[in-house]
């Protein structure tokens, strides 16, 4: 399942292998050079970040957590993959891109979790009241973020073949801290 799901790039807009440029559309240079005044014919161009450089905080799902979830969702359909977590852990504003560019990720979700119906979804709730988590909505790219991050896991669950779905379509959780 997380194969099938296209995600955004971690590091910006748009999917990866997908670029903007400006050289084939003539009058965005001109405007940005009016509108910032930066020169985009000398300009060096950013390069893409490596993920590899990034200090992802480290997950804090138990074993037995994940194997709950995997046991309502299909173990498929979990994941504690430091990328899918990164990609899951801002939105696409200027601010949240900055942090990421900058390595500023002061938390995560500790695990990410893909069900295919309300059924699941109403379980994977069950599970967190069960274990004492909070659930922050995330709304389709944009996160509900608190002001201080809470000293708990971070679960993420993402609606992907759900067509009726009463709920927002990502969910995350935070379980407490040992």
């Amino acid at each position: 399942m997380t194969d099938v799901v296209k995600h955004m790039k971690w590091w910006g807009w748009g999917r990866e292998g997908v670029g903007f440029h400006h050289e084939d559309k003539p009058e965005f240079a001109p405007f940005v050079l009016n509108a910032v005044g930066l020169d985009l014919h000398t300009a060096t161009p950013a390069v893409e970040p490596n993920f590899d450089e990034l200090k992802v905080p480290r997950s804090k799902a138990t074993a037995a957590f994940v194997k709950e979830l995997a046991a309502i969702v299909g173990a498929e359909h979990v994941t504690k993959d430091d990328m899918m977590r990164v990609v899951h852990t801002y939105g696409k504003s200027l601010r949240d891109l900055v942090r990421i560019r900058g390595n500023m990720i002061l938390r995560a979700p500790d695990v990410v979790v893909y069900p295919a119906d309300e059924a699941e979804v109403q379980r994977i709730v069950d599970a967190a009241v069960a274990a004492d988590a909070v659930i922050i909505p995330i709304v389709l790219r944009t996160r509900i973020l608190l002001p201080r991050p809470p000293r708990r896991l971070l679960i993420g669950t993402i609606r992907t073949s759900m067509n009726a779905l009463l709920l927002p379509p990502l969910l995350l959780l935070r379980l407490p801290l040992p």
